[in-house]
């Protein structure tokens, strides 16, 4: 295959987009699928070279979206090239924003939490990711574009022709005045405070994605784009580690949080996390349960892998991803849009 034809085949694989899923369009060198992994590999070649480049796009093509791979999974898919060069590569495509890596077991196959690297979907995703590398989106614009283009674009052209209700196809339409309470509130700083305390270590800060790929496009309120957005977790180590974000301490989240605090939308979170250094599969309940007790209002949504997780998140009100969706993306999206 060409170029071309390998990050079309790529881009298919991750996008969203229903009229690429659906055949009605193909992923050509102007797709903002194309755009995102062409500015991935420009980068890679950047900081490491050309062959680096066109290794990782080979490597990509042997992983499925979402689905997390140890180092010894992607030796036996990718047999042409030995281990310390295959770690290297992992590290450059960690590097470039398309792929993520994590110590998780939400899927119940990592008991010994072993890294694994992951095939991020775009949106939201790697366009994210690019976006707050310092270097990245400002050497190639066009990266802003796929990042705008691919929060839009998925559902373009079929949203409108949606009656209220659904229609029977799986998306429900809810006129805004009636979904979304006139009565606002923020949330809670203490509450805030007790779940960054039991991620001390591992919180990190980045730029804005939002604000600068609006700065980018030349679009937006004039806002900075300094360190708006908190991390905590793997995510939070994944960004250290791949020159995506830096760590910052809990007083400095903290801190954050006052400053913006009555900007704060919702929440949307894992099922299962740490608390207190140990995995708790009840934890996403319970922080929402806390929320919940302290603002009525704002829109809690839950993500997870294990299905049994979304009868009890729906039995307490409150709404649910399924991580193991191909339209997850799309589920987030839409919850996003009818209640925050």
């Amino acid at each position: 295959m060409t170029k071309d034809q390998k990050i079309a085949k790529l881009g298919k694989e991750i996008t969203d987009r229903a009229t690429v899923l659906l055949g009605k369009d193909k992923i050509t060198p102007n797709s903002p699928e194309y755009l995102g992994i062409n500015s991935a590999l420009k980068y890679t070649a950047y900081k490491y070279d050309q062959k680096m480049a066109d290794d990782i796009l080979d490597i990509c093509l042997t992983m499925k979206k979402r689905v997390p791979l140890t180092i010894e999974q992607l030796a036996a898919k990718n047999p042409q090239f030995d281990r310390a060069y295959l770690e290297k590569a992992m590290q450059a495509v960690s590097e470039s924003g398309l792929v993520e890596f994590h110590w998780e077991n939400l899927d119940g196959k990592n008991p010994n939490h072993e890294k694994r690297w992951v095939l991020d979907m775009f949106v939201p995703g790697s366009a994210e990711i690019m976006m707050i590398n310092p270097e990245q989106s400002d050497m190639y614009p066009e990266t802003a574009d796929f990042f705008e283009r691919m929060a839009y674009l998925p559902l373009a052209g079929i949203t409108e022709l949606v009656p209220p209700g659904g229609a029977g196809i799986g998306m429900h339409v809810i006129p805004v005045e009636k979904a979304i309470p006139a009565e606002s509130k923020s949330l809670p700083i203490e509450h805030l405070s007790h779940w960054l305390k039991k991620y001390e270590g591992h919180i990190g800060v980045s730029v804005c994605s939002c604000r600068k790929q609006q700065r980018i496009r030349g679009e937006g309120s004039g806002d900075i784009e300094g360190e708006w957005c908190i991390g905590v977790g793997d995510f939070a180590d994944y960004c250290r580690e791949t020159n995506h974000g830096r760590d910052i301490t809990y007083e400095e989240a903290m801190a954050m949080y006052e400053r913006y605090s009555d900007n704060v939308l919702g929440v949307i979170s894992d099922a299962r996390f740490p608390i207190h250094g140990e995995k708790d599969p009840e934890a996403g309940i319970k922080l929402f349960r806390e929320i919940r007790s302290r603002n009525e209002y704002v829109p809690l949504i839950m993500e997870s892998s294990e299905s049994s997780n979304r009868a009890k998140a729906e039995a307490e009100g409150f709404r649910f991803v399924d991580k193991n969706s191909k339209k997850m993306s799309l589920d987030l999206r839409r919850l996003m849009e009818e209640h925050m």
